[in-house]
């Protein structure tokens, strides 16, 4: 499922600034009467490491010809 959002809407800093905050838009899928809201809080720690991994498969993506959009 590719979901369309702004990512100054999707990524934002919390109250006090300790943990940054992915937010999704609603997802809504037909096996489920609700739709599902998803919020995730990483700590600097794992931003480091989430940055670092992503850009070592981006460095794969780019030497293999690879897209960077969504399909």
């Amino acid at each position: 499922m590719a979901i369309e959002i702004d990512p100054v809407e999707m990524w934002n800093l919390n109250e006090d600034s300790s943990r940054i905050c992915l937010e999704l838009p609603l997802l809504s899928f037909e096996e489920i009467s609700e739709p599902i809201q998803v919020r995730l809080r990483f700590d600097a720690e794992t931003i480091d490491a989430m940055l670092e991994r992503l850009t070592l498969l981006r460095r794969r993506m780019v030497s293999k010809g690879g897209r960077s959009g969504f399909q």
